[in-house]
């Protein structure tokens, strides 16, 4: 009897088992869901809440009322960002370019998260190798860096400034300002969302 109720029950039991939630690539306006799935008669089904969280909303549940309040955000409402999840930027190479006439740095830019970083905003700033003073700063702004993606910037101290200095004199690595000759060294600071 025994045996014939346990053979009932994994009867009843296996297509709940068979119908277990998956972990899925899912992607709701360009950010990947966090979260399991479940897959049942062709269609998949995920959680509310990470639902929500993937589009910038809000979830709440209220065991007393048994009520879900959800707000789901378009696509153009919000940044897609999950809450509490931060892009992550690394810079992948730099270099840095002195002549007498002008510096530049060239600077890779790889975005190592799942979170595309919106409205990036880079700085180098050039400053004297001898007493730090600050010599100029120079701004790059991206609206989107995708995750996985690169970009390269290029950071020039005078933007107008772009053929190197060819006359007599010209000591590699060394720029002539007003004040003499001097050593460049530069610092990148970036800002984003």
């Amino acid at each position: 009897m025994r045996t014939l109720i346990a053979c009932l029950l994994l009867l009843l039991v296996a297509p709940a088992l068979a119908q277990a939630p998956q972990m899925l690539s899912i992607t709701v306006n360009g950010v990947p869901l966090q979260g399991r799935a479940l897959i049942y008669k062709g269609r998949v089904y995920v959680a509310i809440e990470d639902l929500a969280e993937a589009t910038g909303g809000t979830s709440k549940y209220d065991a007393g009322n048994r009520t879900l309040q959800a707000t789901i955000r378009e696509a153009n409402s919000a940044p897609a960002t999950p809450s509490g999840a931060r892009p992550l930027l690394k810079v992948e190479s730099e270099k840095k370019v002195v002549t007498q006439s002008n510096a530049t740095v060239f600077a890779t830019l790889r975005n190592t998260s799942k979170t595309a970083a919106r409205n990036l905003k880079v700085d180098c700033t050039f400053s004297a190798a001898i007493n730090g003073q600050t010599l100029g700063v120079t701004t790059r702004q991206v609206e989107e860096l995708a995750p996985g993606r690169t970009v390269e910037l290029e950071f020039r101290l005078f933007p107008d400034v772009s053929m190197p200095y060819t006359g007599a004199g010209n000591r590699e690595g060394v720029l002539r300002t007003p004040e003499g000759e001097t050593r460049v060294n530069y610092a990148l600071k970036m800002d984003y969302q």
